[in-house]
């Protein structure tokens, strides 16, 4: 009696837990979903010049890379591989393996611990797009988002998202980019032992790492693979003895980037988005290569002067196309290479002068009108101010032509004084030379005139490109697809002229800079040096009819140099950018 109401009790509890069972699944079939929107992959940004040479190829937000490879790229050996070693019936489930289920069961319960899976590639490829936790429960959501999957997706379209989504290994996804990060190679030019690698390393991307020793769990995985291939028909005798007899060879990963602080500057300014992006920037990269090793070749010298770092730019006047953009001396730890001098807010010194006496012609003023260059007291805010010329000297009455020419100090200060600091810091303000910076103009006084606030070299390059355009300022264009800006009016094209007349001009500077070598162009080129008080910045910024071109020397840190000024420091770098160094690259 016992027996039959214990019987009866154990059908009807069975008949219980497997209705709640069918209750539970039914639940999650009704409620997992599964969307081709959950396909998508996170974005790569491939950073191109002009020319589409890859400067730089960027992870994703988790560090990751990967190259995507349409089905119909990927050798028909390469995908039976895979399927050999991680689903042989494929084609044939829909989207989970109840035999390789019970098979996994039996071994797992049989050795007291977990040594087989049965997740399908459907399966792994859900888990790729929702991540689940190791429960049974999880499980079960796995193989019903996986049976979805195949009522969404045909056979080819999981295969090729399963191949391009996998995991490889040190932070590489897919075949695609596994192939030629490991071996150089693309997919067709796969020997068999390498295929085989690859399709062994999706069962456990860490511990089967090609580049940790010993290789014995890898080669023990890519034989077994082999063999697998071989039981499968994929594989013939013969080419399988060979492959087994082929040790496992792999290659350093590197991903070099050219030009990094362009790439690394445009990387941060783009959205993160969905697949890969190809940017096309207006880099000419043999102008970079010839701009890098001008400042590599004059380190040494500078470093004898106290200075360890320096940074230049190229842009096309005709649309304001940035053609090179080297941002320090080298791109690595030592000196602070990472830091980018053409982003970094340094005072400018005598750089500004030009657009004082531009604004003074554009009120009224001539290149004769004459000003005294004569020491002076000036009250201000902190108290009375007392301006001296670079070389401690006086010149008298001097035309505004000889003041900016000769680059004087007085002369500057007495032009500001006259025409006010207000005008002055609004023209500063209207060309974003002062766009770093939210205090006023009684906060920079007449010190504005030569050079108090900080700048940047990519601002700075830009408004002189203004003066070689005929008054109009125009931002920097970095990528090919941003169309040219039709630009603003600030000056009147008669005071650019004249501006650069004076700027081009020997004779205008005869008086403070006489013949210094590394001002005398074999060219007719209009420029204006800069340096900062007690030598912490040297500049030079100049530019022809075609091209503008700036350099900044110093040390990141702030700390001064040994009298080094912007015509003995940045000078020596910009005379080596004679025609020939920039040649005329259609921007």
């Amino acid at each position: 009696m016992f027996c039959k109401r214990f019987l009866w009790f154990a059908r009807q509890g069975s008949a219980l837990l497997g209705l709640a069972g069918l209750i539970v699944t039914g639940v999650l079939f009704y409620r997992l979903d599964f969307s081709e929107e959950a396909l998508r992959t996170p974005g790569n940004i491939i950073v191109e010049d002009r020319q589409g040479e890859r400067l730089g190829f960027l992870p994703d937000a988790k560090g990751e890379r990967r190259l995507w490879a349409p089905l119909e790229e990927i050798p028909p050996k390469v995908r039976q591989a895979f399927i050999d070693a991680e689903d042989q019936r494929f084609y044939y489930h829909p989207g989970f393996d109840p035999i390789a289920i019970l098979r996994a069961a039996w071994s797992n319960l049989r050795e007291g611990r977990v040594v087989s899976g049965a997740s399908t590639l459907t399966q792994q490829l859900v888990r790729s797009a929702y991540p689940r936790p190791r429960t049974y429960l999880g499980k079960v959501c796995e193989i019903i988002r996986a049976i979805k999957a195949e009522w969404l997706l045909s056979k080819e379209q999981i295969l090729e998202q399963y191949l391009n989504r996998i995991p490889m290994g040190n932070n590489l996804v897919g075949v695609r980019l596994a192939a030629q990060c490991y071996f150089g190679k693309s997919l067709v030019q796969l020997e068999d032992q390498e295929i085989a690698m690859l399709a062994a390393l999706p069962k456990a991307p860490g511990r089967l790492n090609p580049y940790r020793q010993p290789q014995d769990r890898l080669l023990a995985r890519r034989n077994w693979v082999l063999q697998r291939m071989n039981e499968m028909g994929d594989l013939s005798s013969l080419n399988l003895a060979q492959a087994l007899e082929k040790p496992v060879a792999v290659r350093p990963i590197r991903f070099d980037t050219k030009a990094p602080h362009l790439v690394h500057a445009i990387s941060k300014k783009r959205p993160e988005s969905a697949g890969e992006q190809k940017i096309r920037t207006t880099l000419a990269m043999a102008l970079q290569e010839k701009v890098e090793s001008i400042l590599r070749s004059h380190q040494m010298d500078l470093m004898s002067h106290g200075a360890t770092q320096a940074a230049a730019m190229v842009v096309s006047n005709r649309n304001m196309a940035v053609l090179a953009y080297v941002g320090s001396i080298e791109y690595s730890e030592k000196n602070l290479g990472y830091n980018n001098g053409l982003t970094a807010l340094r005072s400018p010194g005598s750089a500004l002068k030009p657009f004082l006496y531009a604004m003074a012609l554009d009120a009224g003023y001539s290149a004769a009108t004459l000003l005294e260059d004569t020491r002076r007291h000036y009250r201000a805010p902190q108290g009375e101010y007392y301006p001296r010329n670079f070389d401690q000297r006086e010149y008298g009455p001097i035309t505004i032509r000889q003041a900016l020419g000769n680059s004087l100090n007085l002369s500057a200060i007495r032009m500001i004084d006259l025409t006010g600091v207000k005008p002055f810091y609004s023209l500063l303000k209207s060309i974003h030379l002062l766009d770093h910076t939210d205090k006023g103009p009684e906060f920079f006084g007449l010190g504005l005139a030569i050079g108090n606030p900080e700048v940047t070299l990519e601002n700075l390059v830009a408004a002189y490109a203004m003066l070689a355009s005929g008054g109009k300022w125009r931002p920097l264009r970095f990528l090919r697809e941003e169309p040219v800006d039709p630009g603003i009016e600030i000056l009147q094209p008669e005071t650019s002229f004249i501006i650069t007349d004076i700027l081009s001009d020997p004779g205008a500077r005869s008086l403070t800079f006489g013949e210094i070598a590394d001002l005398n162009f074999p060219y007719r080129i209009a420029f204006k040096t800069g340096t900062s008080t007690h030598y912490r910045d040297c500049w030079i910024i100049g530019y022809t009819p075609d091209y503008t071109v700036g350099v900044w020397a110093g040390n990141f840190d702030g700390s001064p140099m040994e009298e080094l000024g912007g015509a003995l420091g940045a000078g020596r770098y910009f005379l080596r950018f004679s025609r020939p160094s920039i040649p005329k690259i259609a921007a």
